[in-house]
């Protein structure tokens, strides 16, 4: 008999211990809000994010003319270039200001 409701009580802890480890392990399902999305303009239907890497040009690169003005987006008012050949890169110009001391 003892031997019974030792075995008992081990399995009802068992279970306990298993519940709390599932109930402190699990991770809420992030939601679209959770997520940062990454810097991005739409033009024509077309979303371009931003390079991973920043490049900067006296001059734009052969092939790449005027395409027109960012109407929204983290660039709204700055100009873009587009290359024909290239159609999946654009050149957005913008401008960077730092306090010089």
């Amino acid at each position: 008999m003892n031997t019974k409701k030792i075995f008992l009580f081990v399995a009802a802890c068992l279970c306990i211990v298993c519940i709390a480890l599932f109930l402190l392990m699990r991770k809420e399902q992030p939601t679209d809000s959770d997520y940062v999305q990454a810097p991005n303009i739409a033009l024509n239907g077309t979303t371009y994010f931003q390079a991973s890497h920043q490049i900067a040009f006296e001059n734009w690169p052969d092939g790449f003319e005027y395409g027109g003005v960012v109407v929204s987006g983290v660039a709204k008012g700055c100009a873009y270039y587009i290359n024909q050949k290239i159609s999946e890169w654009i050149y957005v110009e913008q401008y960077t200001f730092r306090k010089h001391n």
